[in-house]
């Protein structure tokens, strides 16, 4: 028997913050240690970083809610090095078979590209999770869309 072959891609939906309102929430949890004005020009990886510290931190004690992997939005696609325009939280996805699966029309455009109301209760629990954790969030910051990222068995960052 033939083992279907996994995509190197997936389409994820989910939520996305601008860099400024991620610094901002990153900020505002008070277990990440990153409040006070020495903290308000640090460069967007170490914002990334305290962002996977917290996340891992809520794994490691089995907590009931985990925060989702993040991703960043880059100026130029497939420059992971270049300006960082969007920080991306993918909470659900589909194989990625190519560009055409986001065309209107094509079955899987409305699977990805559509708002469901399972997405909004994941905001909602998010939303509590960071409020249970003593910072700030406002979700209406946050735009729902969509983006092709790396499969988590080809991405040595995804867990």
């Amino acid at each position: 028997m033939q083992r279907k072959r996994v995509s190197k891609y997936m389409w994820y939906s989910g939520w996305e913050l601008s860099p400024g309102d991620f610094k901002q929430f990153i900020r505002s949890v008070p277990e990440v240690g990153m409040s006070g004005p020495k903290f308000s020009d640090l460069a967007m990886i170490q914002y990334i970083s305290a962002y996977d510290c917290w996340r891992s931190r809520a794994l490691c004690r089995n907590s009931p809610f985990t925060p989702p992997v993040l991703r960043t939005r880059n100026a130029v696609l497939e420059d992971n090095d270049s300006e960082i325009i969007g920080m991306f939280f993918p909470i659900r996805g589909i194989e990625y078979q190519g560009p055409e699966q986001v065309e209107e029309g094509h079955p899987d455009s409305a699977k990805i590209k559509d708002l469901r109301e399972q997405d909004v209760a994941k905001m909602d629990v998010f939303h509590s999770f960071v409020k249970e954790c003593g910072g700030e969030f406002d979700p209406t910051l946050a735009t729902f869309t969509f983006k092709k990222c790396l499969h988590p068995k080809f991405d040595k960052w995804a867990f």
